[in-house]
């Protein structure tokens, strides 16, 4: 019986300490362990290839896009390395819960640094400074609920 308890206690305990499943949006970093500055080798070593590719040219010069179930885009502008990180699904979350969803009070408390702006019925919260060069998150807002988290880098 004694053991019976005292294994009890140690599986609740590693209940408890356990990190959890969840993946982690990570401000100002990454998203599901895809960070900023990450080769293509790199992204499809973490996540597996990917369900849709996508190439092309814009202003900045030529681009690819992975996409991944669940909602998640991830941008290499220049082809290099990762400069854009986006998610539209509910899989991921900020250590203080915040993700797709979330309300705007959710995202103003659980998240440092943040600043809001409404236009046109669409809300956006930012860490970061928009100034070309500089990382940035961005909690896009519609109807008073996240729908795009995204993480990037701004070219000029």
């Amino acid at each position: 019986l004694r053991q019976s308890v005292v294994l009890a206690a140690i599986a609740a305990s590693m209940l408890v300490a356990a990190p959890s499943a969840q993946a982690v949006i990570q401000v100002q970093r990454g998203i599901s362990g895809i960070a900023i500055g990450m080769t293509p080798a790199q992204v499809t070593a973490g996540l597996g290839g990917p369900s849709h590719m996508t190439t092309g040219t814009n202003g900045f010069g030529p681009y690819t896009q992975y996409v991944y179930p669940g909602g998640m885009t991830i941008t290499f502008q220049g082809n290099t390395t990762v400069t854009a990180i986006a998610i539209s699904g509910p899989t991921d979350r900020t250590v203080r819960d915040v993700g797709i969803g979330s309300t705007l009070t959710a995202v103003k408390h659980g998240v440092r640094n943040i600043k809001c702006q409404t236009f046109a019925r669409i809300t956006d919260c930012r860490v970061g400074k928009l100034i070309a060069g500089n990382r940035v998150t961005v909690f896009m807002l519609k109807h008073g609920r996240v729908t795009r988290v995204t993480i990037a880098i701004l070219f000029e």
